[in-house]
């Protein structure tokens, strides 16, 4: 059995800095082909046109005046966008931390109870052993 180079197609985010790539979205890197690569792109939210590849987290929903039509259209790169962005991050890592401190708390809860009925179990030993002297 030998490795052999393949050729194949993959997609990155044109936003500026942003490196998302179709490697980040699932079980294969590349496909055999570009319909393929761009399908898996869609599939997951990203948006694939004439514009250009965007991921999910650098697209928007355009809400077309035009019979309820909405769809997914990239962010435009300008500073209200960026503050947007910093928003969405912000907002995330005080997810992450509330729940991540939320988990430490209910386990020194947990620690507590445990030693506060090892200490409950044994002053009622103890108490039970002076009435057994007397």
């Amino acid at each position: 059995m030998a490795v052999k180079e393949r050729m194949g197609y993959a997609i990155e985010c044109d936003f500026p800095d942003c490196g998302t790539s179709t490697q980040d979205l699932g079980d294969y890197a590349f496909w055999g082909s570009l319909e393929d690569a761009v399908q898996e792109w869609v599939d997951h939210d990203g948006y694939a046109d004439d514009l250009g590849y965007y991921c999910h987290g650098h697209t928007v929903w355009n809400d077309s005046e035009e019979e309820g039509i909405e769809e997914r259209v990239p962010m435009p790169y300008s500073i209200d966008t960026l503050f947007d962005l910093a928003e969405r991050r912000i907002a995330s890592k005080i997810d992450y931390l509330t729940r991540n401190a939320l988990y430490n708390h209910g386990n020194r809860v947990r620690d507590l109870a445990s030693r506060q009925a090892a200490r409950y179990a044994r002053a009622s030993r103890e108490v039970k052993i002076r009435m057994v002297q007397r």
